[in-house]
């Protein structure tokens, strides 16, 4: 036995584990995952569940297993919750669990073992993802095909993968499945209670907490990741605040209080405003300015932006309802108009056919009715898609097959152009 495997040996023996569990209205998850720590090839001396609150059949999941230590809260938040199960564990191991995912039986033994080999603050891995049915999602297979190396991140590692959108010259790779650290308590110690506000962002904290000593990543699957309607990371708007609050949070916790990552948690705050605002297509132009200003920060830092941060600030004014309405609008007016002069036989297009100037007054279609596009701008009826349609029949059918072309050509125009009129009116 080499002088590594005593050590390991010496480690794994002399260490206790504890598992904090939070459950919150998830009791047809829960009976798998206990079942899966119960069935550890290397047993954890200690499991702790905290109730926060749940209003279904948790309390009596949990009392099916004697040997589960249950706390019960009321509602206050995941953070809160943990901070009940981490005050309450006694283990020299803390380990993460949701109790909507389980475990590998390997899990803990492969955890202990690269530990032991290595000095730092805690250790992640990668996980299968199934859904509420346990199918396996996103090319999840039962065998990984790829020998496992272990990786050693340090802490700006790990907060510049927090990025949504990672800059090119940063490091490559993945640091594995957030909720599976594993931390040393000793080495996260002082940065709790965790704040609140944090919410479900408990495993970043653990995380950056852990990364100060140095994160080992190992890319093996010990775990399984569970995607469902209710799941955090599957159509939450929940989870911008929760990134939100942690990298507010960053700056304040000790060993992390340095200019460049000050300046770093900035930015990834920055990023994630950004983002929110544009998925929920709030204040479209302060958020293209703030995402011009994301790609300024990031050059300062002295790293290069992904081609979407360069993007975004034009993302942000497409998804402004006003721009967006008349682009759209003047893109009809083009298409139509290609429309219309292809329908009309060896017509040759001009610019002038293209872009013509929008008419003083509007022009009655043929001797048919149409609204008036002055005062209220009364809204065309179907976009006028009827109107050029019937227009093309007319010439088709026979009735007023003798319109010469230009004609034809002009009164469309005017059609397409109240369609703008319309657009820039209305928005």
């Amino acid at each position: 036995m080499t002088q590594s495997d005593l050590k390991g040996l010496y480690v794994s023996v002399r260490n206790t584990i504890s598992v904090v569990i939070t459950a919150y209205n998830y009791a047809r998850f829960l009976p798998r995952c206990l079942e899966s720590v119960l069935g550890q090839s290397h047993p954890a001396n200690e499991i702790i569940v905290v109730d926060d609150g749940s209003t279904d059949q948790t309390p009596e999941v949990v009392a099916a297993f004697p040997s589960v230590h249950y706390i019960r809260q009321n509602n206050a938040g995941k953070a809160a919750a943990f901070n009940r199960g981490f005050d309450a564990a006694k283990g020299d191991l803390i380990c993460h669990l949701d109790s909507d995912d389980y475990w590998l039986p390997e899990k803990l033994k492969r955890v202990t073992e690269v530990l032991s080999g290595c000095e730092a603050g805690g250790l992640t891995h990668d996980s299968f993802i199934v859904d509420q049915d346990n199918n396996y999602l996103h090319g999840s297979e039962l065998a990984s095909g790829r020998n496992p190396v272990t990786r050693r991140l340090s802490f700006w590692d790990v907060l510049v993968m927090g990025f949504i959108y990672r800059p090119g010259n940063t490091i490559p790779g993945s640091l594995g499945v957030a909720n599976t650290i594993c931390v040393w308590k000793e080495a996260v110690a002082d940065i709790f209670p965790l704040p609140a506000e944090l919410g479900l962002g408990v495993d970043g904290a653990l995380l950056l907490g852990a990364a100060r000593r140095g994160l080992v990543y190992l890319p093996e699957k010990l775990s399984i990741y569970r995607h469902h309607g209710n799941n955090f990371f599957v159509g939450n708007a929940g989870s911008y605040e929760s990134q939100r609050q942690l990298f507010k949070w960053v700056p304040g916790i000790p060993g992390a209080t340095s200019r460049e990552v000050k300046s770093l948690a900035h930015v990834l705050l920055c990023e994630t405003e950004v983002q929110s605002a544009l998925r929920g297509n709030k204040e479209p132009l302060r958020t293209a300015c703030k995402a011009a200003m994301l790609n300024v920060k990031l050059f300062r830092l002295g790293l290069v932006p992904h081609w979407k941060h360069l993007a975004t600030p034009i993302g942000c004014l497409l998804r402004w309802q006003r721009i967006r309405k008349v682009f759209v609008a003047y893109v009809m007016v083009i298409a139509a108009s290609i429309c219309v002069s292809w329908s009309t036989d060896r017509l040759s297009l001009s610019a002038g056919s293209l872009c013509p100037v929008i008419p003083d007054e509007p022009v009655d279609r043929m001797g048919q009715d149409r609204e008036s596009v002055s005062g209220d701008c009364a809204r065309p009826r179907g976009l006028r898609v009827k109107v050029l349609l019937g227009c093309e029949r007319n010439l088709r059918n026979g009735e007023n097959a003798v319109v010469e072309r230009r004609t034809f050509i002009s009164e469309a125009q005017q059609e397409c152009q109240h369609v703008f009129r319309f657009a820039m009116v209305t928005s």
